[in-house]
């Protein structure tokens, strides 16, 4: 018997080791990894502020019951609609971390799962592209875009199946074939995806308008290329008519069933929300929403005027579409991000500029470096997690701690000394850090949550007060409010009529906010 060298073989083993190693650090591995590290630091970074609020707690009052709420439980104004809770499923994926991470495992959470989006937008791109620049640089692009719209909200989860299902319709590779087979679990897949999204977000109507509009431009490019009488027999036809039709009934598992639709089409046409909610507003140059996707707009009509390769016509029509819908809201614009990276990278790699030089394969690869740019993108995702964050100096103030710097945190320390504080009025955008920190003890007057469910005289009576406009002393009493907690800076008209009043006494105040209370 032949005796085993196994120095050599280790020696083998170590050498063969090294290679896989120096494989995974290409300097195409720090490119990839790049937006995934921006947008979960950028996330993880973040505080909860605004819809993250009323999330987590309709999540924790569903865990709580074990039932879906009729009628919004937090607010005391009458409601003139039932409350239709279609995102009932994510306010439950949202909260369940905290029973045991509390607060930081929410920011986690909604950090991993915006991650996750990302990386499947990335690696769409890359597979349509073959480079990782121009695949990284896209859906950084598109997070840059996205990324005041990825806080800890049941539309977040959305994108997640958004990514997933543009994913599984698989905007074929430029150049390549547009009827290969697709396989039949893709379209259970896309079921499984939809009727999961129709529990987590209204947005669920958006997995069939991507089919629809795959299918259009599938069949307008059999068109220009005359083979439009084929179009029917075409694997790539059938299977997107039955994701169509997968996807359709999919919306109809839902505790609401063809009600969802209803609810859909009433919260698209409250005039309420079109015309006094900011995120429903069309997105304009005064904000940053605004600015960064006016700015995408110019960068899209660059690249596709300055690439060499023809452009699809699906692209065409996906640019338009959700171009057209960011137009529409500024909650919106965060669509037209997602589809940034995917659509755009093979257009990007291929402009007339040397934007592939670093994809060379004849280039050696530089382990030592590479690993260090990889070790560096490492630490600065550590260093955005809420548990320790706040030791980084870089960080801004705004920045630091779990809650935002805009909550009324003091007051809310001084009203947790109270046994009761009954009917609270506060600006909307603090109302639902306190339905979090004191219900039921606390009902306030409306929130950042279904909007749709009050009528419009509530919301005048509402802007009558935050305003502190003549009638608002009187408008208080109508609704029997029994505390406020005012914003120095919102509010400042309100705190002068209330201070003059002899129906209200202070009796807390900071440079923040102000607490009064009825003297009867």
């Amino acid at each position: 018997m032949r005796s085993v060298d196994w120095h050599r073989v280790g020696g083998h083993a170590r050498y063969h080791a090294t290679l896989m190693i120096a494989s995974k650090l290409r300097i195409e591995t720090v490119w990839l990894l790049l937006p995934l590290v921006l947008v979960f630091a950028t996330t993880a970074a973040s505080p909860l502020k605004g819809d993250a609020w009323w999330t987590i707690t309709t999540g924790r009052l569903i865990a709580a019951t074990h039932t879906l709420p009729t009628s919004y439980p937090f607010t005391f104004p009458p409601q003139s609609t039932p409350f239709v809770d279609a995102q009932w499923l994510a306010q439950l994926v949202y909260v369940a971390p905290y029973p045991l991470l509390g607060l930081e495992g929410i920011v986690v959470l909604d950090a991993m799962l915006v991650t996750a989006t990302f990386a499947l937008l990335l690696a769409l791109a890359f597979r349509r592209s073959r480079s990782a620049r121009a695949a990284a640089l896209c859906t950084a692009l598109g997070g840059v875009v996205a990324g005041t719209n990825l806080q800890p909200r049941a539309q977040t989860l959305g994108y997640l199946c958004f990514a997933a299902t543009l994913w599984l319709l698989g905007p074929p590779a430029l150049g390549g074939r547009t009827d290969a087979p697709h396989d039949r679990w893709r379209i259970g897949a896309l079921f499984a995806i939809e009727a999961l999204w129709a529990n987590l977000h209204g947005s669920f109507f958006l997995g069939l308008a991507l089919t629809a509009l795959f299918f259009l431009g599938h069949v307008g490019e059999q068109w220009r290329s005359q083979k439009l009488q084929a179009v029917l027999s075409q694997s790539r036809t059938r299977f997107l008519l039955f994701a169509g039709l997968a996807q359709a009934l999919a919306t109809l598992i839902t505790p609401f069933s063809l009600g969802l639709y209803a609810y859909v089409l009433q919260l698209s046409g409250n005039a309420t929300i079109r015309t006094e909610i900011t995120e429903w507003l069309p997105p304009r140059l005064d904000t940053s929403t605004g600015v960064v996707f006016f700015v995408s707009l110019g960068l899209v009509v660059a690249c596709l005027a300055g690439s060499r390769l023809r452009w699809r016509l699906t692209d065409v029509l996906l640019l338009t579409a959700f171009g057209v819908l960011g137009l529409q809201a500024i909650r919106n614009v965060a669509w037209w991000g997602l589809i940034l990276g995917p659509v755009l990278a093979p257009y990007a790699a291929q402009v007339r500029l040397p934007l592939r030089s670093g994809d060379t394969p004849s280039k050696p690869i530089r382990v030592l470096p590479n690993a260090i740019l990889i070790g560096a993108l490492g630490l600065i995702a550590l260093s955005a997690l809420p548990w320790v964050k706040d030791a980084n100096p870089l960080l801004p103030d705004e920045r630091r701690g779990v809650i935002t710097t805009d909550a009324p945190r003091d007051a809310a320390r001084f009203l947790a000394t109270r046994t009761d504080c009954g009917r609270v009025f506060s600006p909307q955008t603090w109302s639902g850090y306190l339905e979090w920190s004191f219900w039921p003890r606390c009902l306030t007057m409306v929130d950042e949550g279904p909007i749709e469910v009050y009528s419009q005289q509530v919301w005048d009576d509402y802007w009558t007060m935050h305003t502190g406009d003549q009638a608002a002393v009187e408008i208080l009493d109508k609704y029997g409010v029994d505390l406020l907690v005012l914003s120095e800076e919102q509010q400042a008209r309100l705190i002068e009529q209330v201070r003059a009043s002899p129906r209200w006494r202070q009796i807390y105040g900071d440079e923040q906010a102000g607490v009064f209370e009825r003297t009867e």
